[in-house]
């Protein structure tokens, strides 16, 4: 049965040389690296000397609004919310 990769299990930047390659416990050039002002894990790449944090490729990568936040606009919009309502009622 194959498994999900999660976050840090692989490098996403296309330069690196381990681009895309899942680590296996044996290899593993992804390490944990702090974590960033907003509370979420960053990881570091040993390989090609870069960190990146764990909401990279998400809705949630770059933004300053908290999470919650977001994810209950996206609840709204899901229900058939509009758009002009949720921007009236949200301020966003």
């Amino acid at each position: 049965m194959t498994e999900l990769v999660h976050i840090g299990d692989f490098c996403p930047n296309k330069d690196c040389i381990e681009y895309g390659k899942v680590q296996t416990p044996e290899h593993r050039n992804i390490i944990k690296y702090g974590f960033s002002k907003s509370g979420h894990q960053r990881y570091y790449c040993v390989s090609c000397k870069k960190s990146f944090v764990e909401t990279i490729g998400t809705v949630f990568y770059g933004r300053r609004t908290p999470d919650d936040e977001i994810l209950k606009v996206l609840a709204h919009i899901a229900e058939g919310n509009r758009i002009s309502s949720l921007t009236r009622t949200t301020g966003h």
